[in-house]
């Protein structure tokens, strides 16, 4: 079955979809970020000029990093909440019908597309290093291992579950509702424009050229929109987009989320041409790999 007509299943009246948005959002960022702001207020009362609430990056400073990951990833719990409300109350569909057609996830296709994307986005960042070296003193080493190991299961359950509430959210509630409307490439262009556009409100891009620091997330969100409606399913993509944020949280991060442990900061320009080009890179690999030689063995697919 086609992924985008799983949306025909329930009701979708217009104004649904705009209060369903609404909820969603509601959910998301405003009953989401009341953790946030609660211990926000608390760094900022309790008599500590080493803690703090940082209004540029909404993180709260001189704490556990570990209590500010669990307190910044707590919002996507309830994005999760707010989507199954809306498309399970709402709209009066399964709300497995977002992520499959048929009865049950194929873990093992999300663990394939995770795999195969980490094995590309190694090779391409490995060549990348070799042709272009990074110049010295952008990349830094601050591996330790007692944090990182502590730090790590936190990781490796909460960024999936961050990931795949966005990826319920646009590649599914938002890509689905705008199939209805729009021709099915169509629809891509604009969930990809729309999961993009929020991404400029990172604090890592402040002070960037914004033409060049939509580009990546563009191009991402295109990716994830293409391998899901060719798929037939979410689950692609919910594999990809975990282990893309894994990676960027545990290997090689940037300021201001470097108060995680890692592997390397990078200190240098994060928005480049050549981030751009190394992004597109990934993208059409991972496309022709994961067709080429993991194609579905079953009638889900597009043809495209």
């Amino acid at each position: 079955m086609d992924y985008l007509a799983l949306a025909q299943q329930g009701k979708n009246q217009w104004w649904r979809y705009i209060l369903g948005f609404f909820l969603i959002l509601l959910a998301w960022q405003g009953i989401g970020l009341m953790p946030l702001f609660a211990i926000g207020y608390w760094a900022e009362v309790d008599g500590d000029a080493a803690t703090r609430f940082n209004w540029d990056t909404f993180l709260v400073e001189g704490i556990s990093p570990a209590l500010t990951f669990v307190d910044m990833m707590a919002m996507f719990i309830f994005l999760v909440i707010g989507v199954w409300l809306v498309v399970r109350f709402l709209h009066k569909r399964p709300f497995l019908s977002l992520i499959t057609p048929l009865q049950r996830i194929s873990w093992m296709r999300v663990l394939q597309g995770a795999v195969v994307f980490a094995a590309i986005y190694l090779s391409v960042t490995v060549l990348g290093e070799w042709l272009l070296p990074t110049p010295a003193g952008e990349m830094e080493y601050v591996f330790d291992a007692q944090a990182f190991l502590l730090f790590l299961p936190l990781a490796l359950v909460l960024i999936p579950i961050q990931t795949s509430a966005e990826e319920l959210l646009f590649r599914g509630y938002v890509l689905q509702g705008l199939g209805l409307v729009l021709h099915r490439w169509a629809a891509v262009l604009v969930s990809a424009l729309l999961f993009a556009l929020p991404h400029l409100l990172n604090p890592e891009v402040y002070g960037a050229n914004l033409w060049i620091a939509v580009l990546p997330y563009l191009t991402t969100g295109l990716l994830l929109a293409l391998v899901t409606v060719r798929d037939g399913t979410l689950e692609l993509a919910m594999g990809v987009h975990a282990i893309n944020n894994i990676f960027a949280f545990l290997f090689v991060t940037t300021p201001p989320y470097d108060m995680f442990p890692a592997l390397f900061v990078y200190h240098g320009e994060l928005f480049t041409w050549e981030t751009v080009a190394s992004e597109a890179l990934i993208a059409v690999l991972f496309y022709w790999v994961i067709f080429r030689f993991f194609a579905r063995p079953d009638v889900l697919k597009v043809a495209a």
